[in-house]
């Protein structure tokens, strides 16, 4: 059974046994979902040869889980499928209900969330036969579930997480690692960090300055609290296996405990503080007093002395809490019961891996639970059914989501011709190409090349690696759509986290959309049926979730219809300013004379003379708290313009530099990082360019690929090759405060020079790189180079580098340009110029 998911390997082994022999495979090559360990979806055509001489193929073509719009839905998907080419499309049981395919679009991750948790409170809360259902919401990576775990609280749903990887993001259980983890390890700082200043301990930041200057006393101490000489600390200190954390606040935390709150008062520390830390020291305490129990014991002890079995019992907002406990619990006994042997720094190290990988399996299925909906990863998922299912995040780069465009090519992978299914993959044929340039094209995606030996034209090897990443993804895609018996919610999002860059609707979506789900305006009739039955979906556009709260009800009455007193037509307002609105109107009409108006237009005039005055109220402007270094200079230039912009933003319009830009930032940051992991360039290759597309090559107009080809030859004949010179980090984000406000920006590339003399340090040189035009005067130059004025700030205050070692240059790639800062002014120079434009923000107001 499921022989799709065997690899090529299991079926040489298979078939050494049973060669010759009746044997019967079962499977669908159209979930096979785990090419990434192996599997080959080519192993179910492949059969009746590896088995045996001709042999019998029976076709198991009706489901019996499925209703009829889903299953459509999943033949829409498969459809593109080689393996669909030659088999019969799955259909309906004879007695099927229609069931329901829902489509969404929505603004953002957040949206979705909510949009999902509500999907499911009206078929698990509000509907009385709820509780008879089961659901899940199939993710693609863990990383989505704690948002929409946390939306189904909210809205009451009960609901529980499966898989160890998404478990381990719950917030009881990220306390409750955090415990195990640092009483297991004094050096676990970022673990404590969480304990002290979370919910657990609350913490203030002055609490926890306080203790690690306890931490840097005690670093200096014996066991009797002697100073240790400074010759003894040096010799310490060059140990080779010394550790770097010398200062430990696990100790400092340990020795509070025992030598009580008096200790930490000459360091500053609060009684509430050390009260709060003393607490938290005794249940590290306990902890770590038991660490020798077996696995399973030592976890429930954590629960108990940590009183997370009270905490999440007690709290009505996260009423799967305790669940969440039992399901680690499980966890932890199923790793125990397959390595009963096992350490707890072993332990440790898997839930690290379980945490990263999200392909990893459960340790053990859970099945289905009724009135409960389950939160699982869709290869999780595959084998299990639900009624009603919600498949989010189905947006371009997360399903169908390329890894990469180069396959075999990149570190760490077994090159394809070496591997026994060699025929089933994209093919490099590098030994057959005279010259570079066919084996260049082999690197563009979206072309079709003829081939060196056979000259009949087949696609590039990047566009059939694409592909094969593409087909993983359709049936995975293919797999979660048939998860579900009776409902589907297919989501996409168009913002994703605080990404810049907005997503677009995943092709497979677009596929069943089209075919399927019409855009239904709310209080229209469907128009597109299936079998006589109507679909009906949601297909929202972006703007629609930010306006969701929009009453969308008919229009009022019009008053020349009517003796009504209404405002006419309805303004397509938010419902806060509807409110707001509709309240002072309830004033005007209790304040107004009970006999008949002799003007019915009054309280619309009286409305409209509100909303003038409101409107010439002064406000006071402020600037915004957070902006990017490059928006400095005009943040300066135009403080009002600035403030009234951050008070009302608004779109702006895209320029084709910034796509040029992006682009040739994608070209350096992978010309760099792609040697600093290890992989190596064919010759005559420039490095970088098959992963192009994916920074948006495919929308580059002809003079875009013309400037940008230029920027790039320039860069690799200046003092910045990578042939010259190396840079300690590209792409690097950084942060600092700027007068109680915080900067934010990424740094290009940051160099590191040797010293010029013995007694130079040597300097640390920021570069940024610029494809558009460099400054024409003086004025424009002074502007960009206050981006460069702040990076260099903030490099010295996170990298502790004084600023004198720093100098900043700018680097126009398209006219080879170096512009290098003459002074780099004081903090308190560009804070009072910060403080002036504040003041001239809150005068425009």
């Amino acid at each position: 059974d499921e022989y799709q998911d065997t690899s090529v390997a299991q079926t040489a082994l298979l078939a050494g046994l049973f060669r010759g022999q009746p044997v019967l495979a079962v499977g669908d090559p159209k979930q096979s979902i785990y090419g990434w360990r192996g599997a080959s979806a080519a192993n179910m055509r492949r059969f009746a040869d590896d088995f045996a001489t001709g042999g019998a193929r029976y076709e198991l073509t009706v489901s019996w889980r499925n209703a009829a719009s889903i299953l459509t839905a999943a033949n829409l998907v498969a459809a593109p499928l080689p393996e669909a080419a030659d088999a019969a499309e799955l259909r309906a049981r004879p007695d099927a209900p229609h069931g329901s395919v829902t489509a969404r679009w929505l603004l953002a991750d957040t949206d979705e969330a909510e949009a999902i948790a509500e999907w499911f409170h009206e078929r698990f809360v509000a509907d009385p036969d709820g509780a008879g259902r089961t659901g899940a919401v199939l993710v693609r990576a863990r990383a989505h579930m704690p948002l929409i775990a946390a939306a189904l609280a909210r809205r009451g749903v009960p609901h529980r997480v499966l898989g160890l990887g998404g478990l381990l993001a719950m917030p009881e259980i990220v306390d409750l690692n955090a415990v195990i983890r640092v009483a297991a390890d004094e050096h676990a700082g970022n673990e404590l960090v969480r304990l002290l200043i979370g919910a657990r301990t609350e913490l203030g930041l002055a609490e926890l300055v306080a203790l690690r200057r306890l931490a840097d006393w005690l670093a200096v101490r014996d066991a009797e609290l002697q100073e240790i000489s400074p010759e003894l600390r040096r010799a310490v200190r060059d140990r080779p296996q010394a550790n770097d954390e010398s200062a430990s606040l696990v100790e400092a935390l340990e020795h509070l405990r025992t030598a009580g709150a008096d200790t930490v008062a000459g360091f500053g520390m609060t009684p509430e503080g050390a009260r709060r830390a003393i607490d938290l020291a005794d249940v590290l305490h306990r902890v770590r007093t038991r660490l020798h129990l077996p696995l399973v014991d030592l976890v429930d002890a954590a629960i108990r002395a940590s009183r997370l079995d009270l905490e999440t019992v007690a709290n009505p907002a996260n009423p799967v809490g305790r669940a969440n406990l039992d399901a680690y619990l499980d966890a932890v006994r199923g790793y125990t019961s397959a390595n009963p042997d096992a350490r707890l720094e072993e332990f440790l190290d898997w839930l690290d891996l379980a945490e990263r990988d999200d392909q990893l399996e459960a340790i053990a299925e859970v099945p289905e639970q009724r009135g409960v909906v389950q939160l699982t990863t869709m290869h999780s998922a595959k084998g299990l059914e639900w009624d009603v299912v919600a498949v989010p995040q189905l947006t371009e780069g997360t399903l169908p989501k390329i890894w990469g465009k180069q396959g075999w090519l990149t570190s760490g992978a077994l090159p394809y011709p070496l591997r026994r299914d060699a025929a089933d993959l994209p093919r490099l044929d590098w030994a057959n190409w005279d010259d570079f340039s066919g084996l260049r094209d082999e690197f563009k995606d979206d072309m079709v090349v003829h081939d060196p030996v056979t000259g009949l034209p087949r696609p590039t090897y990047v566009t059939a690696e694409v592909e094969r990443q593409r087909e993983e993804g359709r049936r995975l895609a293919y797999v979660a759509v048939t998860r579900a018996r009776d409902e589907l919610l297919l989501t996409a999002i168009r913002w994703r986290g605080r990404n810049s860059c907005p997503v677009w609707p995943s092709t497979f979506l677009h596929e069943m959309v089209g075919e399927l789900v019409l855009e239904v305006p709310p209080g229209c009739e469907p128009f597109a049926t299936i079998g006589g039955e109507p679909l009906r979906a949601d297909l929202a556009s972006p703007e629609e979730s930010e306006r969701r709260a929009i009453d969308k009800g008919p229009l009022g009455v019009n008053p020349n219809d009517a003796d009504t007193r209404v405002a006419w037509p309805r303004p397509p307002m938010p419902a806060d300013r509807l409110a707001r609105t509709a309240a002072l109107a309830e004033r005007i009409a209790v304040g107004a004379d009970a006999e008949p108006e002799p003007n019915r237009y009054d309280a619309v005039i009286d409305l409209l003379l509100a909303e003038r005055d409101e409107r010439r109220r002064t406000r006071e402007l402020e600037l915004p708290e957070r902006f990017g270094a490059s928006y400095f200079s005009d943040l300066l230039a135009d403080p009002v313009r600035t403030a009234r912009a951050a008070a009302r933003p608004m779109p702006q319009e895209p320029f084709r530099a910034t796509l040029l830009g992006n682009l040739f930032h994608a070209w350096v940051e992978g010309l760099f990082t792609d040697v600093a992991a290890g992989a190596t360039w064919l010759d005559g290759l420039e490095p970088g360019d098959a992963e192009l597309a994916d920074t948006g090559l495919a929308r580059a107009s002809a003079d875009d690929r013309a400037k940008l080809e230029l920027c790039q030859a320039n860069f690799l004949r200046s003092r910045f090759a990578p042939d010259r010179i190396r840079p300690v980090a590209v792409e690097l984000p950084i942060e600092s405060p700027l007068g109680g406000a915080t900067v934010v920006g990424k740094l290009d590339a940051v160099y590191e020079h040797g010293p010029a003399a013995p007694d130079d340090p040597g300097a640390i040189e920021i570069v940024d790189w610029k494809t558009g035009r460099p400054p024409r005067d003086a004025a424009e130059r002074a502007g960009r180079e206050l981006q460069l004025m702040l990076y260099a700030h903030a490099y010295s205050a996170s990298y502790d580098v004084p600023l004198d070692r720093i100098r900043a240059t700018l680097y126009y790639v398209a006219d080879d340009l170096e512009i290098t800062l003459e002074r780099i002014p004081p903090l308190a120079e560009l804070e009072a110029r910060l403080d002036a434009a504040r003041e001239q923000a809150r005068a425009g107001g």
